[in-house]
């Protein structure tokens, strides 16, 4: 579910959840540390604008196993980089509020509420909630194969 404004229901969803590789190096012991997190990518257009959300969780996906089922956590810290783009070309940072609840062994359901309000650059004023499943089983094989 995408819906955006005064909570419109967008067409077209379209969401793309990928593995990402980081490294990270320690010069104090000379190692390399890799390591993945999931990046997600959720589309949709309204009004014939596409609007779309990009966020990743910045830890490691084994980190997301040790969370407790039915327990809604807050993954704000947890977010690295995130942007809200409109028509591909005005891209917004905006205030995001993401829950994270675990549920059923490995699936996971996602809630997001953004908000953008009126800035210099920009004088529109957006607000949306997201919400998804996904099966972190569906990705926990890209990270067995790598580590």
């Amino acid at each position: 579910m995408f819906k955006i404004g005064e909570i419109h229901e967008v067409n077209n969803e379209n969401i793309k959840i990928d593995v990402v590789n980081l490294e990270s190096y320690s010069y104090v012991t000379k190692e390399t540390n890799v390591y993945q997190n999931l990046s997600f990518n959720i589309e949709g257009n309204l009004n014939n604008n596409c609007y779309s959300l990009y966020f990743e969780i910045n830890d490691d996906i084994k980190e997301l196993l040790k969370f407790k089922k039915l327990e809604k956590n807050n993954i704000n810290e947890m977010i690295r980089e995130y942007e809200f783009n409109i028509n591909d070309n005005i891209s917004i940072n905006p205030k995001l509020n993401v829950m994270l609840t675990k549920y059923l062994d490995n699936k996971f359901n996602i809630y997001i509420n953004f908000i953008i309000e009126e800035e210099e650059s920009f004088k529109e004023k957006y607000a949306g909630i997201i919400e998804f499943d996904f099966d972190l089983n569906d990705y926990i094989g890209d990270y067995n194969e790598t580590n």
